[in-house]
């Protein structure tokens, strides 16, 4: 019922809408009436026996007193040829607005012109639904529901997806009545069935993937995989789908970028997945049983990898939290430090991630990572994350709910990826985001020398945000 309540209102606020056009039509001839009159008064050789109605009817129609106002100061006007020229300026103005109101209302009546059908549609549709009536397709009814409901999610009031669910309800909505009036089990049945086709595909699986940064340069070849993989994904059992995407492994990939690859996959079989549902919501296609047979076959294929491919993805990025005795251990040695940022922009995720810190906490950041700069930090202060191969050289620097997450990269060098409070002492999410940040290159001197310098820029933004905020949050 929540689906056809939803269609009612719909339709409701269609008829609504479209008596309001109307209301305007009626209301934009009453003005152009009105403004014939004020035009055939405004005599500029009668200017002082007609000042009485023309008076009136610029108050009528203005809200505010400008013209009525210019009408008086030309009576008072004792120069012919300025009384002239400011006559025909206030002449010229209302022939503007009269014209205006004259395309107003050659629009509205256009408007409810094409709209009449679907209008009628619409009443008839709501009077049927409203009492479980079926609704007759001889006048096209259910064709311009569709409209309407198209209207609507090109206008943004429901989204594409409650779309395709309300016309699911529509075209199932005559059989649900019929064979709910004869009491037949078997048809009741079936109709049930058929009728969950459409929300069971909508509803499986859909979700946001994570955003996953790469180099630009990089961007391209991986693209290039991307490409590849979708090529012939279609044509390999599901069995064979993870070994040959982790045949690219062996291109020297990174895991943020192997990560980007395959959530680029989730996202185009998503795509295709949609794809395929909307084709199931066509006339065309939805009435033929044998064709919307196979369009469901071939979206359930597609959903199975994908499903296969989402928990492959879940799987090699999991890791818990661990106390892993043989990382515990800190060297008590100075470390460097540089740190993430988008491949686009010159500002540290560790800053922005500060914004999403209590004040009271920021001294405590600032100290996690000068301590360990200095190799000061006692073996509670700094964790190994994980015993996940892949995710081998995650470290976090952590003291009461500050979380500071690091890559390590080589000898004595580190990437801080941000820093976050802690939700929950394996917070999945949180260390995904940190994971998949972009890694800065320091292959060469030239990017390494780069990298420092936009570290001893971020250092002092960090000293200077706990001066001017972390010393408000201890008051």
């Amino acid at each position: 019922m929540e689906n056809i309540d939803k269609i009612k209102t719909l339709l409701n606020r269609y008829i609504d809408e479209y008596n309001s056009i109307r209301e305007e039509i009626n209301k934009c001839i009453t003005s152009k009436e009105l403004y014939e009159d004020l035009l055939g008064n405004l005599d500029y050789d009668n200017i002082q026996e007609n000042k009485d109605t023309v008076i009136l009817l610029l108050t009528t129609l203005y809200k505010d007193d400008i013209y009525s106002k210019e009408y008086y100061n030309l009576l008072l006007i004792k120069d012919a040829n300025e009384r002239n020229i400011r006559f025909k300026r206030l002449y010229k103005n209302i022939s503007n607005d009269y014209n205006n109101i004259i395309k107003q209302l050659d629009e509205l009546n256009l408007r409810v012109f094409r709209n009449r059908y679907i209008y009628q549609s619409a009443k008839r549709a709501a009077i049927c639904l409203e009492h479980s009536l079926p609704i007759k397709d001889n006048k096209y009814d259910t064709i311009n529901i569709k409209k309407i409901l198209d209207y609507y999610e090109t206008i943004g009031v429901i989204s594409n997806k409650e779309e395709l669910l309300l016309i699911n309800e529509i075209e199932l909505y005559n059989r649900k009545v019929f064979s709910s009036s004869r009491q037949e089990e078997k048809e009741q049945n079936y109709t049930d069935a058929i009728y969950s086709e459409i929300p069971n595909i909508l509803n499986a699986g859909y979700q946001k993937h994570d955003v996953i940064e790469v180099d630009d340069d990089r961007k391209i070849i991986l693209d290039k995989f991307v490409k590849q993989i979708t090529g012939f994904i279609n044509d390999i059992s599901k069995e064979e789908l993870l070994d040959n995407i982790e045949l690219y492994r062996n291109y020297n990939i990174q895991d943020n970028e192997y990560n980007y690859i395959l959530t680029k996959l989730l996202d185009n079989l998503q795509d295709s997945m949609l794809t395929f549902y909307e084709l199931l919501i066509e006339k065309e296609i939805y009435t033929n049983k044998y064709t919307r047979l196979d369009a469901i076959k071939n979206y359930y294929n597609l959903l199975d990898k994908y499903l296969l491919l989402r928990k492959y993805y879940d799987e090699i990025n999991i890791f818990t939290v661990e106390d892993i005795n043989e990382s515990s251990n800190v060297e008590k040695e100075e470390k460097c430090v540089i740190y993430s940022h988008s491949p686009n922009s010159s500002k540290a995720r560790l800053i922005s991630d500060m914004k999403d810190i209590p004040h009271e906490y920021y001294s405590r950041v600032y100290d996690l990572i000068d301590r360990f700069k200095s190799g000061n930090l006692t073996k509670e202060e700094f964790k190994k994350l994980t015993n996940n191969r892949r995710l081998g050289n995650l470290f976090e620097l952590r003291d009461d709910q500050i979380r500071i997450v690091l890559k390590h990269i080589e000898g004595n060098l580190y990437c801080i990826m941000g820093a976050a409070t802690k939700k929950d002492d394996n917070d999945m999410h949180m260390y995904n985001t940190m994971f998949n940040r972009f890694m800065p290159k320091t292959n060469t001197k030239e990017n390494m020398d780069k990298e420092l310098s936009f570290a001893t820029i971020v250092n002092s933004e960090l000293e200077k945000l706990v001066k001017e905020k972390g010393r408000k949050g201890n008051r």
